[in-house]
């Protein structure tokens, strides 16, 4: 089945009906979506996370950091998406559109205005739904930071390390950073930055330090090759930069 999605500057044209006779616009996407992808279960769990979301306190800083704990670990364990899909794109900037409009606009609210017979909606953060990039789009970061703290091997929670942090120190610090792409230094630094239990480091570390620590790993990676690092060896030298950060230590 063919989806098209229409989008041009800062409004989303919500009838994506194929055919469209601004088929040419500029941001238009196709997306081929196979037999391996369940729209019927895609709408279930969107609805879920509508439910979900609607209990949010959004007035109250930090409310939504639960639901984003929550919302990643339920898309990515449901949904069991197939390398090709997941990795393309277009399939999120098309589930955004299509089954997390409303999600979006409470997470990330934006203006909405009725036009002829379709419903515009007036991005004021458009990148939400993947447009600007796809570490933007709330839907693919959801699913993102719980495949990167997916880990088969700890005991006896999978999803422990998607459960650390705040939505935006996962946008910040792991996604538009390089070492993001090294579990075992990502897993290390959410653990000593906000592990309460694990932590050597006495976590929750205040946002100035983590925001240095952080820095400094991103520095580390343009010489160091983070990925050879085991787990123990990733949580030693998250601990000596945390330690460097405290003591004053720049080298």
């Amino acid at each position: 089945m063919e989806v098209i999605s229409f989008a041009k500057g800062k409004e989303w044209y919500m009838d994506a009906s194929l055919g469209h006779p601004r088929e040419t616009s500029e941001y238009c996407t196709k997306v081929q979506i196979g037999d391996e992808v369940d729209t019927d279960l895609i709408r279930d769990v969107a609805d879920h996370l509508l439910d979900s979301i609607k209990e949010v306190d959004g007035k109250n800083k930090g409310a939504f950091n639960g639901f984003e704990a929550e919302a990643a670990i339920i898309l990515h364990r449901e949904l069991n998406l197939p390398p090709k899909v997941y990795s393309d794109r277009r399939f999120w900037i098309w589930l955004s559109i299509n089954y997390f409009r409303e999600i979006i606009e409470i997470r990330h609210p934006a203006k909405t205005t009725e036009e002829s017979s379709n419903k515009v909606v007036n991005l004021s953060l458009e990148g939400n739904y993947g447009l600007a990039g796809a570490w933007e789009g709330l839907a693919f970061r959801l699913w993102s930071r719980a495949a990167y703290a997916f880990d088969p091997s700890f005991d006896p929670d999978p999803y422990y390390h998607a459960k650390l942090g705040t939505g935006d120190m996962w946008r910040s610090h792991i996604f538009r950073v390089d070492h993001g792409s090294c579990v075992q230094l990502s897993r290390a630094f959410l653990r000593e930055a906000y592990d309460e239990k694990l932590s050597k480091s006495s976590a929750p570390l205040n946002k100035d330090i983590v925001r240095a620590v952080a820095k400094r790993l991103r520095r580390h990676h343009a010489r160091l090759s983070f990925e050879i690092f085991n787990q123990a060896e990733a949580e030693r030298f998250v601990r000596s930069e945390i330690e460097s950060v405290r003591s004053g230590t720049l080298n």
